[in-house]
């Protein structure tokens, strides 16, 4: 299985991913995938609101960039991590682990997605009730899952 972290901060993953396979496991920065001087990834919510959202620009860039976009291989899995999504549960990493051939992982971050975002995802999920910074850490608490599921499946 190959997983492919999307994040804008992929400088936190440095020091988890020297314990990863890098023929199993990339991390992709966003930014990469905007077009402009600035490299912007956020903007207000189109709906009105408080704070800041992901773009859609930048992830469908990167869903095009890696062959998922506009047509999905069969066994690849796009997830966005976000507090409003199902609860990943070991059961979950065991599922995606069998099932799954290329896992894309998603990281929100400031207030949430521009929702045009989940019309690209096949799942949401969510590490827990609580509120971190962004999506990196659940980024790598699923994947190890996964891939340790891989190593010792769990019923």
């Amino acid at each position: 299985m190959k997983i492919t972290i999307l994040s804008i901060a992929p400088e936190l993953f440095e020091g988890w991913l020297k314990a990863k396979d890098p023929a199993r496991v990339q991390v992709l920065d966003m930014r990469d995938y905007v077009k402009g001087s600035f490299r912007a990834v956020d903007d207000s919510p189109y709906g009105g609101g408080a704070g800041m959202v992901v773009r859609c620009e930048p992830v469908v860039g990167a869903l095009t960039a890696l062959g998922v976009y506009p047509e999905k291989p069969e066994k690849c899995r796009v997830i966005a991590l976000t507090p409003a999504g199902e609860l990943f549960i070991q059961k979950t990493a065991g599922r995606l682990a069998k099932e799954t051939d290329h896992l894309i992982l998603i990281c929100g971050h400031y207030e949430g997605f521009d929702e045009r975002i989940y019309a690209y995802c096949d799942d949401l999920y969510s590490i827990g009730d609580y509120v971190l910074s962004g999506g990196e850490l659940p980024a790598m608490i699923i994947a190890d899952a996964i891939i340790s599921s891989m190593a010792e499946p769990i019923e």
